[in-house]
């Protein structure tokens, strides 16, 4: 971070740590619920920090994910959606289930890690989306690939391809905002990328810490960061120094003119999540997602009752 670019902390919302409340009216009073509808586990990268290993490799179409739409809409009809994975561009009827959603008057937007976002794919696509989102853990090329974020023969989307496609998405359609995911584990915790990300035409980026994960064969421990670790990147990117308060917060932090980071260092009870088999998840409960609810059937309201769900940090992870 130069000296040239100054950080002011914008909010600081609770984190997941302080007191969960069951989602149920808590979940029914609010307003603008976004869905993340993880519709494929499949993906052409590896990275593994990555939480999307729940066993399944059954591909739901898309008349099974409008019912869930639909159902997410009885419920929250000014509900926004997005779509991941796995990689959802993967998803055979990923044009179809955007298009749907949009066709609904309603906000979708997709993360990808942007591999096969072709001129073509962004000059069809960009028009139906509110938000790109790119999953982007380093701007080097030896650090994505031993993170795993690159195809089986070792290609990757490398800077320059990166940037070629964010012009072409706002010469598309200037209106799409453009965000950058990043996860920090012990792969990356040394870099800064800060340095990159505030000449992209990126408005939002959100600085994760990598959470443990277990499923069976797969975890994720040996790669984990420490909460200090975390920390210590979260302030050489943004220029900022932490309180030690304000480290266990949901902190958003502007680093230029036109681009805040999103630190969030936990978003256990705070992400509604529905998995590529259509089930409603819960985070809270282990290392692992726990299915509560099938969101194509009439269980989906008690499903989100069910929910272990920080409404408080919720809602400020998605304010404007």
């Amino acid at each position: 971070m130069t000296a040239q670019m100054t950080a002011q902390i914008l909010t600081a919302a609770p984190a997941v740590s302080a007191s969960r409340v069951s989602a149920g009216a808590q979940t029914a009073a609010m307003s603008g619920l976004k869905f993340n509808l993880h519709i494929i586990e499949t993906c052409n990268y590896s990275c593994r920090h990555c939480f999307a290993h729940f066993g399944s490799r059954r591909v739901l179409r898309f008349d099974h994910w409008k019912k869930i739409v639909d159902n997410c809409l009885r419920l929250a009809p000014d509900a926004s959606f997005n779509i991941a994975g796995g990689e959802p561009l993967m998803h055979p009827d990923f044009t179809a289930i955007a298009a749907y959603i949009h066709d609904q008057g309603r906000p979708v937007s997709v993360i990808s890690n942007g591999y096969r976002m072709t001129q073509d794919w962004i000059r069809r696509h960009a028009p139906l989306l509110s938000c790109i989102g790119l999953s982007i853990d380093s701007m080097e090329e030896d650090t994505l690939r031993r993170i795993g974020r690159c195809v089986r023969s070792g290609k990757l989307l490398d800077a320059a391809r990166l940037r070629e496609v964010l012009d072409t998405v706002k010469a598309v359609n200037s209106l799409c905002a453009i965000k950058i995911n990043t996860v920090v584990s012990a792969l990356n915790k040394h870099e800064n990328m800060a340095r990159d990300i505030v000449k992209m035409p990126v408005s939002r980026w959100k600085i994760f810490k990598m959470n443990l994960f277990r499923n069976g064969a797969f975890s994720n421990e040996d790669i984990v960061v420490s909460h200090q670790e975390y920390r210590d990147y979260a302030e050489r990117n943004t220029g900022i120094r932490l309180t030690d308060r304000e480290a266990d917060l949901s902190v958003r932090v502007r680093i230029s003119p036109d681009c805040e980071a999103v630190l969030e260092s936990d978003l256990n009870g705070a992400y509604l999540m529905i998995d590529a088999r259509g089930y409603l998840v819960d985070n809270t409960m282990n290392d692992n997602y726990v299915a509560v609810a099938d969101a194509a059937g009439k269980d989906l309201a008690a499903g989100l009752a069910r929910l272990n769900f920080n409404a408080e940090l919720y809602q400020s992870r998605y304010s404007a």
